[in-house]
């Protein structure tokens, strides 16, 4: 897993292109008892812009996600385990869809209900 971890953070950065500063990548760490702290920590050195939250007991992978949007602060949010994989601009175009109005129209109405 820790391997794993490493060679997400850094395409993450990569997807984000020009934007990675703006990126807030939120990584929740639910009990595990390999040395994923540690690799995450050496990039909080490098990179202001990564939370990292640990918990001391094991628990689903969707208690992991909820604490993740709890702790996320950005405007849009996406989800990615350590064995997804996206294309470069994955995203710049997630954003840009949902910037879109024929998006947001039937969205609005649906929200109403």
């Amino acid at each position: 897993m820790p391997k794993l971890v490493k060679s997400y953070i850094m395409p993450l950065r990569e997807l984000a292109g020009d934007r990675a500063d703006r990126l807030e990548i939120i990584v929740v760490n639910s009990g595990s008892e390999q040395n994923e702290e540690a690799i995450v920590k050496e990039f909080q050195k490098k990179y202001s812009n990564i939370k990292y939250i640990k918990t001391d007991q094991r628990e689903t992978v969707y208690a992991a996600w909820n604490r993740g949007v709890k702790a996320a602060s950005g405007k849009y949010i996406t989800n990615a385990n350590t064995d997804d994989r996206r294309r470069a601009d994955a995203c710049e175009q997630m954003r840009l869809f949902l910037t879109l109005p024929v998006f947001w129209r039937p969205m609005k109405a649906i929200l109403k209900r």
